[in-house]
């Protein structure tokens, strides 16, 4: 749990329990996967509620989709590029 979002963490996690479902918990949050290296990833996500005889517990999963956001900007910046190139070419007189 990155330091910045700890304090906030236990009310969400009882506001969490008190109606809980599965669900994704944050889409496409970046955070620090390692603070002495400095690595930023972005990640979806999940936790699912688990009843057992010992009470409640939460599994999550997190999924870096940092190369899938950056793919998805990329090819954004593009389609704009080119775009915009078609459009200023569409209006040159032949």
């Amino acid at each position: 749990m990155p330091e910045r979002f700890r304090a906030a963490h236990p009310a969400q996690r009882a506001q969490f329990a008190a109606a809980s479902a599965v669900r994704p918990m944050g889409a496409a949050l970046t955070t620090k996967h390692n603070e002495k290296m400095a690595v930023n990833l972005i990640v979806d996500i999940s936790v699912n509620p688990i009843q057992t005889e010992q009470g409640l517990f939460f599994a999550s999963a997190l999924r870096d989709v940092t190369l899938r956001m950056q793919a998805t900007a990329a090819l954004q910046a593009s389609e704009a590029y080119h775009r915009a190139i078609f459009n200023a070419t569409h209006r040159m007189p032949c």
